[in-house]
């Protein structure tokens, strides 16, 4: 559908040539390119879907262990986190000098 929009859109709205249209879509646009790309999506969404799988099924602790940090995770330093985490925050409310919030440091 995707294909068939940008030709409406090429052809018609902007006044290219159909035949034009069609040499350059079909020079540059290979099949082959087209379906080793479908493939390549579909080996990586099961690779990532196999992954998450397996580490949702082993996963323990409940939800108290899944919001704890682990040592092995790539986190942004503690200025940057609570940067990014109290942003939000900050811009509808004021803090106060007696928050004890870790962003109010």
């Amino acid at each position: 559908m995707s294909f068939v929009a940008a030709q409406v859109t090429t052809t018609l709205f902007y006044g290219q040539s159909s035949g034009t249209y069609e040499h350059y879509f079909n020079t540059f646009l290979r099949p082959d390119d087209v379906a080793w790309s479908f493939v390549q999506a579909i080996i990586i969404s099961v690779i990532v879907m196999l992954n998450h799988c397996y580490y949702g099924f082993y996963a323990s602790g409940g939800p108290v262990a899944s919001a704890r940090p682990s040592p092995l995770d790539a986190r942004l330093p503690d200025s940057r986190s609570c940067w990014s985490s109290c942003s939000l925050r900050w811009r509808f409310t004021a803090p106060t000098p007696t928050s004890t919030s870790r962003c109010n440091r």
